[in-house]
């Protein structure tokens, strides 16, 4: 059995059991840490605070790279792509960039595509910020196509839903 302390902003300290991290139940205090630490990065952003908020995501990114916990992986792609946002603050574009594809990466690594569409827009907004458009263009395009995919899919699970009342 391996314990790993995690210390975030001085304030927190975790423990966390390998062996049981990749249950959803024991991550799930990991994630609710994860998601607070990625709202005070966006708070500091908000402050002009743009490097501390960068450093904060990076150690949340490699806390959760550590993990591999695949119910944490929508918190990866939440965190590359507030880091994305903080490298745009500080007008690293190729840096903002490559967050969002190593988001993209995690996203089909793990399977995850709740939220690529969101990664498929901000990766637009760089391409445009670049004068690239037609790159833009075409993740403005992947976001639509994987909204409607998602959509359909909850088309279909409401549908069963009907079915089954």
């Amino acid at each position: 059995l391996l314990i790993h302390v995690v210390l975030l902003q001085g304030s927190f300290i975790f423990f966390q059991a390998e062996d049981g991290i990749r249950d959803p139940l024991w991550s799930r205090g990991l994630g609710d840490v994860y998601k607070r630490q990625n709202k005070q990065s966006l708070t500091l952003m908000q402050q002009g605070e743009d490097r501390e908020a960068l450093r904060l995501l990076k150690r949340v990114k490699n806390l959760l790279l550590e993990s591999e916990c695949l119910s944490l992986s929508p918190l990866m792609n939440l965190t590359f792509n507030n880091m994305a946002c903080a490298y745009k603050k500080l007008g690293k574009l190729k840096s903002a960039l490559q967050c969002l594809n190593d988001s993209l990466t995690a996203c089909h690594k793990y399977n995850e595509t709740e939220n690529i569409a969101v990664t498929h827009l901000n990766i637009c907004a760089i391409y445009s910020h670049m004068k690239k458009f037609e790159t833009a263009f075409n993740h403005a395009e992947q976001a639509v196509f994987k909204c409607k995919d998602e959509m359909s899919k909850l088309n279909i699970e409401l549908e069963l839903s009907l079915i089954h009342i």
